[in-house]
């Protein structure tokens, strides 16, 4: 009887633990985790009990993984595992139905396919906050802050991104920057790379002349990748515009617009390039020939939750009034990612 519930525990408390992948090296240790990526001869590991773990490709032996894998050959083929089991050195075997050995030297990348549209049925919560400070104290003081934020909300098959900026720059208390925007937007997809996307964006500038925009707009999208390597998308909206001026006329008019977000990882994670912005283009050139919102940067890993910043931030409304903007600037800082 003792036996039978000894046995019978050890088979419950076996059924909650987690069931991890395996890498074995070639100098026999062996690591546990879950596999996220093989990238640039870099295979990154999460582990609960070291963080993320980034490991040589040509010291790997073999390795098991318990969950869905892209495996992309060096042949420019791809093959979707259900799992991954472990072979003799230098191969595995890709489970999908049927077994397939493969040498190691034969793959170029191992991601997770990223689930889309109707596939999604949890919720999937990421975000970040940069921040940047610069304090100068000589003949002429001068400060900067810039904090900006993105949050982004998966479910079904819609996303949700929140986003907003504040930057304030002032010399000798002479005040030459003071602005801050907010952008939401809301994909909902209508396959697995079509999206239809609304857009709401307002800005408020406290110096220059052209005091407060407004722009709503909608249309069609398009998701060219999105999974552990990064992701790109790009919009194309019929946006409504309001811009208010200090010394001018309010102005409403439409515009054409285009949006982009493109971030791409390398050297296993550790580096990430991204850029994000919009383009407009509205009908009537009275009010402005085109306007341009972009960031161009590139992060480095610090730790699993913290990341060093750099990112050039242009700015320009090109028109036929005064009241134009013509803006560049250069930001470093500390960001926090979740």
């Amino acid at each position: 009887m003792l036996v039978r519930l000894f046995i019978f525990l050890i088979l419950f408390f076996s059924s909650f633990v987690t069931i991890a992948d395996t890498v074995w090296m070639k100098n026999g240790d062996r690591l546990t985790g879950t596999v996220s990526l093989l990238n640039n001869n870099k295979l990154v590991l999460d582990t609960k009990y070291a963080g993320t773990v980034t490991i040589n490709w040509s010291e790997v032996s073999t390795l098991e993984t318990k969950s869905s894998l892209l495996v992309k050959l060096k042949q420019d083929k791809q093959e979707k595992a259900q799992i991954i089991k472990p072979s003799q050195e230098g191969k595995l075997l890709l489970v999908n139905g049927e077994k397939h050995e493969i040498a190691l030297n034969d793959i170029n990348q191992i991601i997770k396919p990223k689930k889309l549209g109707l596939e999604v049925d949890d919720l999937v919560w990421t975000g970040k906050v940069n921040l940047s400070l610069d304090s100068k104290h000589a003949e002429k003081d001068s400060s900067t802050f810039d904090i900006d934020f993105q949050t982004k909300i998966e479910r079904g098959n819609r996303r949700h991104i929140i986003s907003g900026e504040y930057n304030r720059k002032s010399t000798d208390k002479n005040v030459s920057t003071n602005n801050y925007s907010l952008d939401y937007t809301l994909d909902h997809f209508l396959t697995k790379q079509w999206f239809w996307q609304t857009n709401g964006y307002f800005k408020l500038d406290h110096i220059e002349d052209l005091r407060k925009q407004y722009t709503l707009g909608t249309g069609p999208g398009y998701q060219f990748w999105d999974d552990s390597l990064g992701a790109f998308s790009m919009s194309s909206l019929i946006n409504l515009s309001r811009y208010e001026y200090k010394a001018e006329d309010n102005k409403n008019f439409g515009a054409y617009g285009i949006r982009w977000d493109y971030n791409r990882y390398l050297w296993g994670k550790d580096i990430e390039l991204f850029t994000t912005g919009n383009a407009t283009k509205p009908f009537n050139s009275n009010v402005a020939r085109y306007t341009l919102d972009t960031d161009i940067g590139i992060r480095y890993k610090l730790t699993d939750w913290a990341s060093l910043n750099f990112k050039v931030n242009r700015n320009i409304v090109d028109g036929s009034s005064d009241a134009n903007v013509n803006e560049t600037r250069y930001i470093l800082g500390i960001g926090v990612n979740w």
